[in-house]
């Protein structure tokens, strides 16, 4: 105000400190400097409208004339004081040492805030005035956003071993300020990190070159992360995570109360996700009953995949070198290899196969798969069919190469990764051509919705693409198993070859479609023996996912829509003998698939429920097979593996399994059994134990009823002694009663010492949260101390002492109570619930 300034003071000099290089304020700023036309240029018709663009001067210190002053409204005020901030950098207070200001609280009233400021200098004083005004006009986070926040914030909270250490938000492109060009919005992105207490901010997305103006119009450009993490050290991942949770709470608050706020649209953490015509190939018969399942082989007599289709398989990289796999791997054509330079101009360097979010192991372009599960998962998509070797893919083509598979490498070594690299996969997908990716991964959400990836999927969907996702692992309904539950991709559970629920895989509404998960054989990399069997949703996912290839190579114009439609409207209908879950629109049928995408009739000899290769009591494919998963005894025909001899030398080396060590433990199947570790290990054992129990991670190794044993009757496991009962055993998994004649173990002492001993298992740690069992208990193969008010979990085992042995614990004072609840950093939490052979792709490390 000029009344505030001394009049020795001379005018020109105060417009000068106030905005330097601007003397001439009310006109310039109606039309605006080199940032304010870009920032404030709606304002610019409607000053036009009143003739304020021809409003005289009015010096700093003096009042307009009476008809300036009618015609200029508050806006034409605000237009002054906001370019005067915008269009330099603000004087500090310092500026005005030597003349006599008053300072006065000023109010500044917005629809959702008023800001008061008290003792601050004018530059100050504008800033809060520009933020005031320009929130007016943003849109903000919707309520429905705010409340999916607070819900996030205070789940993720019991959880912080799911959350990434990178915070992603969105601003809002309504908002003035990130209207007013990149500058601006890196402004704003970076008070909102400062805000949320994280590392300096950058796009999620890079500007992708060619691609850039596609992802503008996808509002691509507005998501940015910083590192929650930045500038201290954590010890564990949980303490990383809960760093995040907190810059996630402070941005929430930020939003609510800071008018600046106003200009972020959606806040998140990143998540942790995890990883569902004959030919010559010699390991054929070991996928007939899969193929018969989904009848390929009748598909195979129209189409076998066409090396003009690209399909992405998002997962752990792929063995690119693999001798059943090189011949269909993606090639980017438009990429000189290893040069060092983005020829195709699509902002990746070398990006020959693909490329790596995932870093360890090699460098960004290195998409070499060191763990396996993605690429057992492109053999099932694309091993190259008819080449003389190994196995064949669904669209592997017919000796002359099938689909070609892109490498999207989001998830590491250990089988995890984040869904935010995960929805950078799906655009480079979509920017460089993928008609089909295929997702077997996925995790846990309070609801099913993570914006950024939802940002990422509306984008591969505009651009014509068909998203499939596993449904997940966790035998549940899978309405929170993101991005499997997300409405625009094709989320698949997995049935055994009979068309029966696998007893793992997730059901209900989210579930498009089914297909043959247990037991399919595949790829591996060369290092693990090139060849081996896994099972889960993940397995299922690519058998829809090729299937949808061969549509596409078949008839290359199709709508996608009509493929979907094709895809849902011939499958094989199994409801029957599902009545108690919903598995989609059934098992997914290749043969009358591509009879509807080519216009021919549907077959007229359809089975209504189950396919035509249901095994009889005396299967004749294989000698040996797995059981089911969690299950204790062999399917019908079938019987167990009577002795270690049959077991290590003839049924593991028929399977290809690693050889099966030997153990004592009541805890798991008598006999011969695989055992699914977490993620993707898996091992082979021989219990000797007289009570050996089902496992929910076990699977009984079984063989055909019809042939004889080669054990001896004295090596087969023998009933259960009858003499005393051992002084310590473990309860029912998932329980928190003993068992009849025992009783809990009463002390620290007591379950280190005397219960691990007893029971040859290892004592991990103690003081374990209270999503765990109180007092003594095994989880995932060692033993805990549990001072909290536990609660049954799935996986663990409650340790107890038989009645009238006598407790080491006498004087102990270490005895549980119900007092603590919050969960400390070390909590297990590395195990899945139910898993198949690859182990849960959807549980969060």
């Amino acid at each position: 105000r000029g009344r505030a300034v001394a009049a020795s003071v001379p005018r020109r000099r105060v417009v000068s400190r106030l905005c330097p290089r601007r003397p001439g304020l009310a006109r310039r700023g109606a039309r605006g400097g080199p940032r304010g036309a870009n920032a404030f240029s709606r304002f610019r018709d409607r000053h036009r409208g009143r003739r304020l663009h021809r409003a005289p001067r009015a010096p700093i210190g003096r009042a307009p004339r009476a008809d300036s002053a009618r015609a200029a409204p508050a806006a034409g005020v605000a237009v002054i004081v906001m370019f005067c901030f915008l269009g330099t950098s603000l004087a500090p207070p310092a500026v005005f040492s030597g003349t006599s200001l008053r300072r006065r609280p000023i109010e500044l009233h917005t629809a959702t805030t008023t800001i008061t400021t008290t003792a601050l200098g004018p530059a100050y004083t504008m800033k809060l005035a520009l933020l005031a005004l320009v929130a007016a006009s943003a849109r903000a986070m919707s309520d429905d956003e705010r409340r999916r926040l607070d819900d996030s914030v205070a789940s993720l909270k019991a959880d912080p071993q799911s959350v990434g250490e990178m915070l992603l938000y969105k601003l809002d492109p309504t908002h003035d300020l990130v209207r007013g060009g990149e500058k601006s919005r890196d402004d704003v992105a970076t008070r909102v990190a400062a805000a949320a207490s994280c590392g300096k901010p950058r796009r999620a997305v890079p500007p992708a070159g060619k691609h850039e103006a596609k992802h503008r119009k996808s509002g691509l450009h507005l998501w940015y992360e910083c590192d929650a993490s930045a500038g201290r050290r954590f010890a564990s991942a949980p303490e990383r995570g809960r760093a995040a949770v907190a810059a996630l709470e402070r941005v929430g608050a930020f939003a609510k109360q800071d008018a600046l706020g106003l200009a972020v649209l959606s806040v998140e953490v990143d998540r942790v996700t995890r990883g569902a015509a004959e030919s010559d190939d010699p390991a054929l018969s070991r996928q007939k009953a899969d193929w018969e399942a989904i009848k390929l082989y009748q598909a195979w007599q129209i189409e076998t995949g066409s090396p003009d289709l690209v399909v992405q398989v998002v997962d752990t990289g792929i063995d690119v070198d693999h001798p059943d796999l090189a011949q269909n791997i993606w090639v980017n054509e438009g990429e000189i290899c290893d040069n060092g330079i983005d020829d195709d101009d699509n902002g990746f360097v070398d990006d020959c196969h693909g490329w790596t979010w995932s870093l360890p192991g090699g460098g960004e372009k290195d998409v070499m798969d060191r763990n396996s599960h993605g690429t057992h998962c492109a053999g099932t998509v694309a091993a190259v069919t008819n080449n003389g070797i190994g196995v064949a893919g669904v669209a592997g083509g017919a000796g002359a190469g099938g689909v070609k598979l892109m490498a999207a490498k989001t998830l590491g070594d250990s089988g995890t990764g984040y869904s935010s690299d995960a929805a950078r996969a799906l655009i480079y997908g979509a920017d460089n051509g993928a008609r089909v990716s295929s997702n077997s991964r996925g995790a846990t959400y309070v609801s099913c919705s993570n914006s950024f990836h939802d940002n990422a999927i509306d984008y591969f969907n505009e651009e014509g693409g068909i998203l499939v996702f596993a449904a997940g692992n966790d035998g549940r309904d899978g309405e929170h198993h993101y991005p499997g539950c997300h409405p625009d991709v094709v989320g698949v559970g997995a049935v055994q070859q009979t068309g029966v629920r696998a007893s793992w895989s997730n059901y209900g509404s989210v579930v498009d479609i089914s297909a043959p998960g247990v037991s399919i054989y595949s790829t591996v990399p060369e290092s693990k023996g090139s060849y081996g069997y896994k099972s889960g949703t993940s397995m299922a996912c690519p058998h829809v996912a090729g299937t949808l290839a061969l549509g596409w190579s078949a008839n290359a114009s199709a709508p996608k829509e009509d493929l979907l439609a094709c895809l849902y409207g011939t499958a094989t209908d199994i409801l029957a003998l599902n009545p108690d879950h919903l598995v989609g629109a059934g098992m997914v049928d290749a043969a009358a698939f591509l009879a509807c995408v080519m216009g021919q009739a549907f077959p007229t000899d359809q089975p209504t429920h189950a396919p035509t290769h249901a095994p009889t009591d005396a299967p004749t494919h294989a000698p040996y097979e797995l059981g089911v998963l969690g299950a204790n005894d062999c399917p019908a025909g079938t019987a167990p593996v009577e002795c270690v001899e049959e077991c290590r030398e003839a049924a593991v080396p028929y399977l290809e399994l690693e050889p099966p060590a030997s153990e004592n433990d009541g805890g798991y199947p008598k006999g011969c059994y695989r055992y699914h570790g977490s993620f993707t290990v898996e091992y082979t054992f021989w219990n000797d134990h007289d009570e050996g129990k089902k496992h929910t991670l076990s699977q009984p190794i079984c063989r055909d009823a019809s042939l004889a044993s080669p054990c001896g009757p004295s090596e087969a496991p023998t009933e259960a002694p009858t003499d005393e009962p051992p002084d310590y055993a473990l309860a029912e998994a998932g329980t928190t009663a003993c068992p009849t004649g025992y009783e809990r173990v009463s002390c620290l002492d007591e379950c280190r010492d005397d219960a691990a001993e007893s029971l040859s298992l290892s004592y991990e740690k103690h003081d374990i949260w209270a999503a765990y069992p109180q007092g003594c208990f095994l989880w995932n193969d060692n033993m805990y101390w549990n001072l909290h008010g536990g609660s049954a979990e799935p996986n663990s085992q409650l340790v107890c002492r038989a009645v009238g042995v006598r407790s080491s614990c006498e004087g102990s004072t270490d005895a549980p109570t119900d007092a603590p609840t919050d969960a400390p950093t070390d909590a297990p939490t590395d195990a899945p619930t139910v898993a198949p052979t690859d182990a849960p792709t959807d549980a969060p490390t």
